[in-house]
């Protein structure tokens, strides 16, 4: 509710309260790992090349995310630094690496001549701040920053992996400049095909995640490919049977009964819906913003929800489901769905955890199947979250109790679903691949579809990857912490560990 408004009011829930980090100005990784933050035009119906000038965007997970460019092969960065290149673009490159090093900001007036005005329209210079503080922190550790690889200098945008020396986590930078020098493009994402280089084999792989748990988490993997039946079929796990909170990746579930309605052809993606005030939600996601009465089609919800993790998005959808149509797509993909009943809307969640009444989270964990769709009906209903709580949301709160739930082997079959439906619904598989996420190698990897989740304590991350070879595999990582929040850079790390074991999966 992704992974930042703070770039994107109080920032996406990152994959929504699930993803809703408030304390992230976009870490709704939810893996949204790039955002978009407004001048380029809303996804198309059918997608089109990218400008060769990259679109205005700065990295903030959870918020409109622009879908990285393809990732060459690389081979493990050198050890020492690599001072960038004395060109307008190069010295705002190394300003850029010093700041997310921990040099101080100038004052504000100082910041903002920096930048280009029609950057600033989009990202303010006090969001700026905001996002380099928490990139400083989640990927960096709050430590020094060093640049590690030089990738280029095209169409006027200077590219980067810059790494945190404490940390070891890699990010990759795009900066461009207007005429007069002023920065005018502004992009991050993690590059974890730099990350854990050492890792050869799934035993790596398990050893990694259960030094990263710690005593209060718990962790999962799942790596399966698709059958010839559909089915996914385990290449590795690691507690993949065991249920976990998933935030906003919940949002598949929405999308999987939403696809069975078009394919019974009881609803077309072409179906207006309007916006209604009453279903409107906190971020992430910018649909709030309409007035009521707008209308949309329904494929403009559903992309929505999967590529920025709209949370107003969401609900319409669920509204025009239904909760019940919701559940018993639920019930037929997951083997925990008991957990998910009654299923929670984005603005469930915001009331029952930001509420001015404390206890009700609580007293609805503590209630039955019936006690709670009262409760849902009742006095969650009439609450009203607090923006004030959001903005002090930092722990955990409730994770194993109040969220939605599914394991790794729930959430590979409701892929591995959608992937059966996708084969006759060219607008599914559009929606699914939007975001993919995160920058995979193009040399491994044709089509990437995700989505993620987070909130403190929780993030899940969840692709559906397609190899040069035409096979097929779902890839999950969860991680839950009921006592801190998780560290995002870990698991993105673990994540590209994963993917380049799948690559080379016989």
């Amino acid at each position: 509710m992704w992974i930042r408004a703070i770039l994107l009011l109080l920032l996406p829930l990152a994959g929504c309260v699930t993803a809703y980090d408030p304390q992230a100005a976009s870490t709704s990784l939810p893996l949204t790992t790039a955002r978009q933050v407004g001048t380029a035009p809303e996804p198309k119906r059918a997608p089109t090349p990218p400008p060769r000038r990259a679109t205005r965007t700065i990295a903030a997970a959870p918020g409109e995310t622009a879908p990285p460019p393809p990732t060459p092969r690389v081979s493990p960065p050198p050890s020492g630094a690599i001072a960038p290149p004395q060109t307008p673009a190069g010295k705002q490159l190394e300003w850029i690496v010093g700041v997310l090093g921990g040099e101080p900001l100038d004052r504000p007036r100082f910041v903002a001549r920096r930048f280009a005005p029609s950057f600033l329209a989009k990202v303010p210079e006090s969001q700026f701040r905001v996002i380099m503080r928490q990139w400083r922190r989640d990927h960096f550790g709050d430590g020094a920053a060093r640049v590690v690889r030089l990738e280029g200098d095209e169409g006027g945008v200077l590219a980067a992996i810059v790494e945190g020396v404490a940390t070891g986590a890699h990010t990759r930078i795009r900066v461009g400049v207007d005429a007069e020098g002023r920065i005018d493009t502004l992009w991050f994402a993690p590059a974890p095909e730099y990350n854990a280089t050492g890792v050869d084999a799934w035993a790596d792989a398990d050893a990694m995640l259960t030094r990263l748990k710690g005593p209060t988490g718990a962790l999962s993997l799942g790596a399966y490919e698709i059958a010839g039946d559909g089915l996914p079929r385990a290449v590795h796990r690691l507690g993949a049977d065991r249920p976990l909170a998933i935030g906003s990746a919940f949002k598949l579930y929405v999308l999987g009964a939403l696809a069975e309605e078009v394919a019974a052809g009881r609803i077309g993606w072409d179906l207006p819906l309007a916006i209604k005030d009453t279903l409107k939600s906190l971020p992430s996601g910018t649909m709030q913003h309409h007035q009521e009465g707008l209308e949309f089609p329904i494929s403009r919800f559903a992309e929505r929800m999967i590529s920025i993790s709209d949370n107003t998005a969401t609900d319409h959808l669920l509204a025009l489901l239904g909760r019940a149509r919701v559940e018993d797509y639920v019930s037929r993909t997951s083997e925990h769905a008991g957990l998910n009943r009654p299923f929670l809307s984005t603005m469930d969640m915001f009331r029952l955890k930001l509420g001015p009444d404390r206890t009700l989270a609580q007293r609805y964990a503590d209630a039955d199947e019936p006690g709670r769709r009262a409760l849902l009906d009742g006095e969650v209903a009439t609450t009203i979250p607090s923006f004030a709580a959001a903005a002090l949301w930092r722990a955990p709160f409730l994770v194993d109790r109040v969220e939605w739930f599914a394991s790794a082997d729930d959430l590979a079959r409701v892929m591995a679903d959608l992937h059966r439906l996708e084969r006759a619904d060219p607008e599914l598989a559009r929606v699914l691949r939007v975001n993919p996420g995160l920058a995979f190698d193009a040399a491994d990897w044709t089509s990437v579809a995700f989505k993620g989740g987070s909130e403190p304590g929780v993030l899940s991350l969840t692709w559906l990857l397609t190899r040069r070879d035409g096979r097929v595999f779902v890839l999950s990582l969860t991680w839950n912490d009921t006592s801190k929040p998780v560290e995002q850079a870990r698991l993105i790390e673990a994540a590209g560990a994963a993917t380049r074991l799948l690559a080379r999966e016989k």
